[in-house]
């Protein structure tokens, strides 16, 4: 493929755009620029004394066929306002925009108006007067259009005739004032879809009589000897171009067809899915031919002949055409022109173009069905245009335009194809749920945890929109962010980056590569690298717009996580691992490795498409079986979710073996040791001083916080602090080191002995004096047990959280199964009706499934609602656990003291700006569910209202909740919220509640449900029975001097986080 006349491929692509533009225009209506709208009495009184919005009435006719601005005198005052020629274009480019009109403006809600290729669209009446006027001015006008108008002189248009063909032909002014004739598109009228019916029998459309009138009338007269025009069209359009080539080829210089299908036949039938009739030739039907008008047949036998020529030879062109002058644009979403389908592109696919360039245009997958390939409405001219332009932008960035200068047109064309094909893969081709919107100006993308959903419209090209703002976001270019309903401005903000001098360099596939083996020095190259990008924004003289850290965070701002990565003594390690990640997704085709994003976000349930989030996400190399994980401030891994979508996506059966790099920014996280004095507090600091995070930032390491799910669990979550960002590791074993992450305990000896001490105080605090505890290994209670109360009443068991666990099928009962559990056939007087008490005298010494056994030789620990010690007919199984017994000097089971089951179960809140700080904040103001509440000596508690309580807000989370948590006829759940905000927080309680009945009301303590917390804002507690109003106590002064209560569920509130 070669270019015009010698042009460079920059200049050729540009020439390209311009002719998407003049195609795109053809379908403006031209006829307003010398037609007014003449309305009879009867429809000016139907308008204005009948209809409640009165219509608009064109009554703007200038007869101004160049320029977009005129002067005319209002009140004796000049002022400049748009032509009507500049109107029509507008309507036109401008299609999609929505606009407000004035009048409507002064309405309590004013909606917008789309133009939709309507010039009334610019005219408001007012309803009251019935008075009109042409509000749009030339300051609205789109620079698109004002280039166009003032390089384009209208020299002829035909509007629609009554077999709906129509064009226009234009002067180019600075091109030697070059004839260009463009051809209308298919619109929504008879003669239009006549036509394209016609084209899907192979008859050539009545169309083309039209055309010959209008050419023999309207172009060939004005036309100089030897003088030559080019033609153009789009879809329907460019099949009457190819028509006009082949009548009056003589007259012909240069064409151009956009999305259109062939007139030739298609005699090999290589395309899969091309229908049959595509093997019939062209033919006309006589009785067109001579019913319109019998000059005409001389120019329909030379078609006749030229399409018998070309149908046996596909390389045949009727002279003096030149082949290296005739080019067909088509629409692709991969690059690839053999793979092409029917149902993709339906209308350019018919028949064979004439012989010509074939140019294809990666407009990705706009509207592709999802989880397929399927682009349904990719023919429209829209995305073509915007494409171009943006290829253009991309050529006036000199290195850009430097890697094509040895190369054709088309080699050109497929460069700047794979750029757009790297980019769209970072939006369909990952196994990935994030979804993206520009709504908010002030709002940075590098900063946000989660992104709402992109409202996106499947007929809009809103994956350039997504580029085209990661741009704008990286030049600080917030004139506006687009929506979906304003696609129409991408070609506008495509003008602001050029204007500005702000340019987009692409990295090439050996830059990349390069990066993987040393790392990256340039600050820019970084930041691509960073975003997974090919890549970065430079100024006129294509430097880089940044150079220096300093610089960077002036632009990317300080607190970006892109900057904070600048800082850190892994940055080379970080910048390579990200690299390799870039080059994976953007160059490896293998299955060998892959990225998925660190977490989902659903849209409340349902969920949308999305895009790579680079700062959150998981890089996993299957050769080397390796992880990298990428997180950000306020980012929460969930050890057991990335697992199970590795084994989802890359068929790894034990991705938990796999070696980890765990990176905070680009700090690599690989562990510490447990601090002096400070339990479950990890640092690697040398100096005790620095674990003040207020000092040293650029010296400080991270520190490490683990909160076991208990003194007995190695498992919990793990809170990692680092230049005051944060992440939290969900599902973290502190005994395997998940994630590469090791943590060293201090004195294990000492540990161990203080957490039997306070499991000892905690957990058996009704034990008499003088009593030992000691371990056996026993049964625990499975469902066919039979347990029961002195008056012969049975326990109902049902196995819930303990079902997965069974002896010969019989599933385990749980202590959290057992409470609340039915009692049936009672015969007291006052019936025991469910169980009340449940210890953890009476529980297994370790976890199981996240909770802990029912002991058989423990059960008589139990009560029932009437306070009546349980028991249960001992029976082997295969189930063996350990327990804890309380034993005399004789070796005898101590019995537990009378037990008073009323409690007054608590929350402690400790709230701490930083994992690592040994005492707690002072609460002196703060809100819940809005309502402000101050306490200058600092809030000792914090009590949550029954009647303040909110339904659970996010519909995902409330559907877990019914799922796990059901509602029986013993026992029913309420889920509830409440909203608390401390300083600039703002954390979302959310409450389980059961209730069963119980004479002793209350009871049971406060368990904190982290495994179904995935925002480190959204706490989720299971309540004791009949809670009703909620205690928080708010923790003060130093931990070390706050004593444990066996009542009260601590949690610790990390700040900003």
């Amino acid at each position: 493929m070669n270019t015009l006349k010698n042009l460079t491929n920059k200049e050729m692509v540009d020439k390209l755009r311009v002719y998407a533009d003049i195609a795109d225009v053809a379908y403006a209506f031209f006829e307003y620029i010398d037609e007014n709208e003449i309305w009879s009495f009867s429809d000016k009184f139907h308008n204005e004394r009948i209809l409640k919005k009165p219509n608009p009435r064109w009554d703007y006719a200038d007869h101004i066929n160049l320029g977009y601005e005129k002067s005319i005198s209002e009140n004796g005052v000049s002022k400049s306002i748009p032509t009507s020629y500049a109107l029509c274009v507008e309507a036109r480019f401008m299609q999609d925009l929505k606009i407000f009109k004035p009048s409507e403006l002064k309405k309590p809600n004013p909606k917008p108006q789309k133009i939709n290729n309507s010039i009334h669209s610019f005219i408001d009446v007012d309803e009251t007067t019935k008075e009109q006027m042409l509000f749009y001015t030339t300051d609205n006008l789109s620079k698109r259009t004002k280039n166009f108008t003032s390089r384009f002189r209208l020299l002829k248009h035909q509007k629609n005739d009554d077999e709906g063909f129509s064009a226009t032909l234009f002067e180019d002014t600075e091109n030697s004032n070059k004839r260009i004739l463009a051809f209308r598109g298919t619109e929504i009228t008879p003669g239009d879809l006549n036509a394209d019916v016609q084209l899907t029998t192979n008859e050539i459309p009545a169309q083309a009589n039209s055309l010959i009138n209008f050419f023999l009338d309207s172009v060939i007269p004005i036309l100089k000897e030897g003088e030559k025009i080019n033609i153009c069209g789009h879809s329907l359009g460019g099949y009457l171009t190819q028509i006009c080539a082949f009548t009056f080829a003589e007259y012909i210089d240069e064409i151009y067809t956009f999305n259109s299908p062939g007139i030739l036949t298609d005699y090999m039938k290589t395309r899969i899915g091309i229908p049959n009739i595509d093997l019939i030739p062209r033919f006309i039907r006589n009785e067109i031919i001579y019913f319109f008008n019998k000059r005409n047949v001389p120019y329909y036998e030379k078609l006749k002949e030229n399409l018998f020529l070309a149908d046996k030879d596909h390389t045949y062109l009727p002279a003096p055409l030149n082949v290296n002058n005739i080019y067909h644009m088509k629409t692709d979403n991969d690059s690839l022109a053999f793979n092409n389908k029917l149902y993709e592109n339906a209308i350019q696919d018919l028949g064979v173009d004439i012989n010509g360039n074939e140019v294809l245009i990666n407009i990705g997958n706009v509207d592709a069905i999802l989880n397929t390939n399927v682009s349904v409405s990719s023919h429209f001219l829209t995305y073509t245009a915007a494409t171009l332009y943006f290829f253009s932008y991309l050529l006036e960035q000199k290195d850009n335009d430097e890697k094509t200068k040895n190369v054709s047109l088309k080699g050109t064309l497929l460069y700047l194809n794979e750029f757009m094909e790297q980019n769209y893969k970072l939006i369909f081709d990952l196994d990935t749920n994030l979804s993206l919107a520009y709504k908010n100006e002030t709002s940075y993308i590098d900063n946000k945890a989660t992104l709402p959903p992109l409202l996106y419209n499947k007929n809009k090209n809103w994956m350039l929109l997504i580029l085209l703002n990661n741009i704008k976001h990286d030049f600080k270019i917030f004139n506006h962010n687009l929506e979906d309903e304003q696609e129409a401005l991408i070609i506008e903000d495509i003008f602001k980056l050029s204007d500005e001098k702000r340019y987009t360099n692409i990295i090439s596939k050996d830059e990349v590569e390069k990066f993987k083996e040393g790392g990256c020095e340039k600050i820019e190259d970084k930041r691509a690298m960073h975003k997974c990008r090919t890549y970065k924004v430079v100024d006129e003289s294509s430097s880089d717009v940044t150079t220096t850290k300093a610089e960077a965070s002036k632009l990317y701002t300080y607190t970006s996580n892109f900057t904070r990565s600048l800082s850190s003594q892994d940055e080379k390690t970080y910048f390579m691992k990200k690299s390799e990640q870039t080059y994976s997704l953007l160059f490896d085709n293998s299955t060998q490795s892959g990225s998925i994003n660190l977490y989902d976000v659903k849209d409340r349930g349902e969920i949308k498409f999305g895009f790579l989030s680079a700062s959150s996400s998981v890089y996993v190399d299957k050769d080397k079986e390796s992880l990298a994980i990428f997180t950000k401030d306020k980012d929460i891994v969930d050890i057991d979710k990335i697992y199970e979508k590795i084994r989802d996506k890359f068929g790894v059966e034990n991705p938990e073996n796999y070696k980890v790099d765990l990176f905070l920014n680009a700090t690599l996280l690989k562990g510490a040791n447990e601090a002096k004095d400070y339990k479950f507090g990890f640092t690697n600091f040398k100096d005790e001083k620095e674990h003040d995070l207020f000092e040293n930032k650029e010296d400080q390491k991270p520190f490490y916080y683990f909160s076991p799910r208990d003194d007995e669990s190695s498992k919990g979550s793990l809170d990692i602090t680092n230049k005051n960002t944060s992440i939290r590791v969900l599902g973290y074993d502190i005994d395997r080191g998940s994630l590469d992450v090791k943590l060293k305990r201090a004195n294990n000896d000492e540990k161990k002995e203080k957490q039997a001490q306070d499991r000892e105080a905690v957990n058996h605090q009704s034990m008499p004096l003088g009593a030992v505890a000691t371990n056996f290994t026993a049964h625990p209670v499975i469902e066919d047990d039979i347990i029961t109360c002195p008056h012969g009443g049975q326990v109902v068991l049902k196995s819930k959280a303990g079902k997965s666990i069974t002896s010969n099928g019989i599933p385990l009962i749980l202590g959290q199964d057992f409470l609340g559990s039915p009692i049936v056939g009672c015969s007291a007087n006052s019936p025991c009706t469910c169980v009340a008490h449940v210890p953890k005298s009476a529980l297994s010494a370790k976890r199981v499934n996240d909770n802990h056994a029912l002991m058989q030789d423990l059960v008589h620990h139990c009560l029932s609602d009437k306070g009546c010690t349980l028991s249960v007919a001992k029976k082997s199984n295969l189930l063996t656990f350990e327990g804890v017994k309380y034993v005399d000097a004789n070796g005898k089971e101590v019995a537990p003291k009378d037990v008073q089951i009323t409690q007054n179960p608590r929350l402690r809140f400790f709230m701490k700006s930083a994992a690592s700080q040994r005492d707690n904040m002072h609460v002196a103001i703060y809100s819940i569910n809005g309502t402000e509440y101050k306490e200058p000596n600092g809030a000792d508690e914090i009590v949550l209202k029954e009647s303040d309580a909110r339904d659970v807000s996010d519909k995902a989370l409330l559907k877990l909740f019914n799922e796990n948590f059901k509602t029986t006829s013993q026992r029913k759940y309420e889920f509830k919220e409440y909203s608390l905000k401390y300083g600039a927080d703002v954390f979302r309680l959310n409450f389980i509640k059961p209730e069963y009945k119980s004479k002793h009301g209350i009871n049971g303590y406060y368990e904190r449900l982290t495994e179904y917390e995935n925002d480190v804002r959204n706490l989720i507690f299971l309540t004791p029975n009949q809670t009703k109003d909620i205690t928080i106590k708010i923790a003060k002064g130093l931990d070390a001097k706050i004593e444990k209560d066996a009542e009260i569920t601590d949690v610790v509130v990390l700040q900003g986080l």
